[in-house]
């Protein structure tokens, strides 16, 4: 068996088990309030799911001290989409998106930018298997369960990823300090790759020499750089704009 991931909150526990991801466990604490929780354990039985009550202490223990709410549900380790079967999931015919995230280590930058990037209807993501944080409990919880919607993808070689898809009509998209185009420059009317860079070193230089536009996003302060996750949901944000115009 692979890891387990444990997913703790309301919330979460809510949205995954509104998905197709097969529950495990369900965890509740001895103390917790049933009313407030009568759905996940109606839903529960009629899965036929195992439910676990224990002490709030042990639940702590559980869910590494994080705020869980008296609820946690143990899932299998995530299972990754194969680029097949995220290429046969893309419409060429309309502006599609498609996020590469290159080299993001921090498990809650990487849960916000995949919340945000569900919120904007982009379904498509694909990650670096090396220097690169997986799908874990920590990007569970941040992503608030957008997760369990999303097609993610973990792959050795980006590169000949990017070949794959320009050869499919795709513009790769990457943000640069250097760049002199400005994220609201460009029309962004055709389906794209959207590259972004890791919290410190930003995009590869391998991957950059790759790009057919390179954007950053206007700054009016001292401090010359965002929080990966602010800027990505900056970026994501702007690009459906300019689309929705289309």
């Amino acid at each position: 068996m692979g890891k387990e991931s444990i997913i703790y909150g309301r919330r979460v526990v809510q949205e995954v088990l509104n998905s197709k991801i097969k529950v495990e466990s369900i965890y509740i604490s001895k103390n917790v309030k049933k009313d407030k929780i009568l759905g996940i354990l109606e839903y529960a039985k009629k899965k036929c799911i195992n439910i676990k009550e224990i002490y709030n202490s042990d639940m702590d223990v559980l869910c590494d001290y994080g705020v869980h709410q008296g609820i946690a549900i143990k899932i299998s380790e995530y299972k990754y989409f194969k680029i097949n079967e995220i290429i046969d999931n893309i419409d060429t015919n309309s502006n599609d998106i498609v996020l590469i995230l290159d080299s993001i280590q921090d498990p809650r930058n990487l849960g916000s930018i995949l919340r945000t990037a569900e919120i904007m209807g982009i379904k498509n993501v694909i990650i670096p298997q090396k220097r690169s944080c997986g799908i874990n409990s920590t990007v569970w919880k941040a992503s608030m369960g957008s997760l369990a919607y999303l097609n993610i993808c973990r792959i050795n070689n980006i590169i000949n990823v990017l070949s794959k898809f320009k050869n499919m009509g795709f513009k790769i998209v990457a943000t640069s300090l250097d760049s002199t185009s400005s994220l609201c420059d460009i029309n962004y009317n055709f389906p794209l790759i959207l590259i972004i860079g890791n919290e410190e070193m930003g995009i590869g230089e391998d991957l950059l020499n790759h790009c057919d536009i390179k954007i950053k996003i206007p700054m009016y302060g001292n401090i010359d750089s965002f929080n990966v996750s602010v800027a990505a949901g900056i970026i994501m944000y702007e690009i459906k704009n300019i689309q929705s115009r289309y």
